[in-house]
Parts: structure tokens; sequence; C-alpha cells
């Protein structure tokens, strides 16, 4: 994947990227480092460095610390911009159509500095680990299922399901701890069916020793075959949706990256009912929530499949579901506008149920830190957009 990045970008496009992944997540923590740093450095050196020196380190120690704070700093800003962007698509009195009983379980701001710190307080649910729902060309797909307490009842959510798909370039990642497992478990505790799938993978030598991704799911596979094994999973969830307790008719699917791509291409396409000798029919979508999604990106690592599902803004119609898009500013994928296409597309088709959520000097994966500002602020908007759409 780094290869394929600095073929297409450029080595200095992979150093900026990796900067804004990981310094504009954790920049409050790195803005103390960096200034009790600063600090000592300037103590120890006072009476050996000359004033010009001195006065140098204080400059750019203070700036640096001082930039790294740009993305909490602005926060209130970005709050309100995304706010702007979910009222235009969503309409302007939304907040009036969530009740009390249900905004009790929601995050209640945007953005708390105290869960930034000390975390998200874990969420209670039933899990149930590796239920295998595919075993055929070489390889073997599970599924983990995350369920509420006491059958969800009360709960917003309703026992509406949600689909988890994974990302890694369509040619590693997984399921569980590799596709924010945290996110599976508070939303379960708000009362959803979440189900976090394996599809099969694009054998790619690049990734052939990451020891992340299960051997057992990698092959000779397209995008069609990934479309394939999540119709199978469709099937699965179909047939046995009432051992889980999920309602079939009220889906979500949701993915990042890679997955986002996928799962942009799975709902749309059975929304659409063009694809029911892949998926299952009788599976009603109410939403999708695309992280940061790769739509046509699979050129750069060889990956082929049809026109529609590679870039699945092309199965955009007038009544496909609601749309919600996290897309960091600073993400490298901004350089093919994918977010503004799909926003674009879906306007032209004269559907206006789409939002793109822009996280300022956020990059690509900026929301992999589960309490951070970017993630906060998505999430609180996301928990929103679910009950409304449920």
């Amino acid at each position: 994947m780094l290869f394929a990045i600095v073929i297409v970008f450029g080595s200095f496009e992979v150093l900026t990227t990796f900067i804004a992944i990981i310094s504009a997540q954790f920049g409050v923590f790195f803005s103390i480092i960096f200034f009790a740093n600063t600090i000592l450095l300037l103590k120890l050196k006072q009476h050996k460095w000359s004033s010009k020196k001195y006065s140098r380190n204080v400059t750019i120690g203070f700036l640096v610390s001082g930039l790294l704070l740009v993305p909490v700093f602005s926060t209130n800003n970005t709050v309100n911009d995304i706010e702007r962007n979910f009222s235009s698509a969503f309409g302007p009195n939304w907040q009036e159509k969530i009740p009390p009983n249900a905004n009790q379980y929601f995050l209640e701001t945007p953005f708390s500095l105290s869960n930034y710190f000390l975390g998200i307080p874990p969420k209670n649910s039933k899990i149930e680990r590796n239920t295998l729902f595919y075993e055929n060309e070489g390889i073997k797909l599970y599924f983990d299922a995350y369920m509420p307490l006491n059958n969800g009842e009360g709960l917003p959510g309703q026992n509406s399901t949600i689909i988890r798909i994974h990302g890694g370039s369509w040619t590693s990642g997984d399921k569980g701890m590799m596709n924010m497992m945290q996110m599976n478990k508070y939303f379960a505790a708000q009362g959803y069916i979440v189900y976090d799938i394996q599809y099969g993978l694009s054998s790619n030598p690049l990734f052939s020793l990451d020891p992340t991704t299960p051997s057992d799911k990698k092959g000779n596979f397209d995008i069609d075959d990934m479309m394939r094994h999540i119709g199978v999973f469709t099937n699965y969830l179909y047939n046995h949706s009432d051992e889980y307790g999920a309602n079939i008719k009220s889906v979500f699917i949701s993915g990042s990256s890679s997955g986002g791509q996928l799962a942009m291409a799975v709902a749309l396409a059975i929304s659409s009912g063009n694809y029911t000798h892949i998926f299952n029919k009788d599976l009603t979508i109410k939403g999708l929530i695309p992280f940061y999604p790769a739509n046509g990106a699979m050129r750069f690592f060889g990956v082929s499949g049809r026109d529609e599902f590679k870039k699945p803004e092309k199965l955009i119609e007038n009544d496909s579901p609601p749309c919600l898009i996290f897309q960091g500013t600073h993400d490298i994928l901004n350089y093919f506008s994918i977010a503004e296409n799909i926003r674009d597309t879906y306007n032209a088709k004269g559907n206006e149920k789409v939002a793109i959520l822009w996280m300022p000097i956020g990059g690509h994966a900026s929301d992999f830190y589960f309490p951070g500002y970017y993630n906060q602020i998505f999430l609180y908007y996301m928990e929103r957009f679910l009950y409304l759409y449920h």
C-alpha cells in the first residue's frame, strides 16, 4: 500500500499524509509533550546558548506546540460547519424528531475534552464471535455479532441492523480489532444489532507479510467477488435474523476507506432492486455511512470489477437511501474529490439526503482514535442520523 501511494502521489505526500493522520488526532498530547520538552530544554541550555539561538528555540517550541492545538481550538467552528451541512441535508428541525428518552443514550455534546483524555466510557453488549457464513473457493468467511442486553428493550436502536465492512485497500484488513470494535460495541449498547463481517481479499505481494490479515481470506478476488461474498452474508442474515433479533427491514451499512466503497456499493445495489441475484431482496436499506470512501482507487492496487461497483456513485438514484460521509480535509483521497462527487451526484438526481462532515486537517483514517475530536464529533451526528432514519 505504501509503495502504491508513493508511486501515485510521491514520497512527500506519503510523509504529509502520515503527519495528518497522526498529529491531528493526537495533537493535544503531542502539544503537551513538545511544550514540556521545550521548557526542559530551555532550562538546561539557558546559560549555554546565545540569546539569538535561545530565542529561536523558544519561537520554534511555542509555535509547534500551538500549531498542534489548531484542530482542538477549531472544534467550535468545525461543529458549526457540520451542523449547517447536517441540517441542510436532513432538515433544520431534525433535533425535534429525537425525544428525550432516546437522546439520553447519546453523547451530550459533539466534543468533550474529558472524553478525549479519559476515553468514552465503555458500553456493555453481548458479543458472538467467529460465526462461519461462507466456505468455498479455498476461503472461510466469518462474522462477529454485537447485540444489546435485554434484547434491546427500550433502547433507541430498536434492533435495527448495522453491517460494518472493514477497510484495507481490498488486499488486507479484518473484522474485530481492525474494524473499530469499540464502535460496534457502542451501537450495540444503543439497541442495534451490529454485524462485523469478513469478505475475500485480493492477493497482493505488498501485503503478503501482513500479520493482521488472516491468510484464509486471501485469493484472486476482485470487487465483484467481494460483493458476491457480502451478498452471501445478506442471505445468511435473512435466514438467521430471528436468532439475533435483527430487524432486516431497517438496515444500515457502514465501512471505512475500501470498506466505505464496498458499503456504498452494497447499500446502493440493494436499494436499487437490480441485483437480487447477488443480494437478498428482503433487506431494506435505511441509510449508508461511508468513512473516507475510496471509490475508484482500487485500480492502484490492481483490483478489477464492474464499473458501477468500483464507482458506486453511478448507482445513486432519486430514491437512494440517506448518506452520511466522514471526510478529512487533508485526506490523500481528496485528490479525486470522491466525497464531493457522491454529494453532487445525489443532488443531481434530486436527492438532498446526503451530508459530508468535513474534519479540518484530518487525514485518511483520522477516526481511529475513538475518543478523538474527529470521531467524537462524527459519532454525535452518526448516532442521531441512525435514529432519524431507522
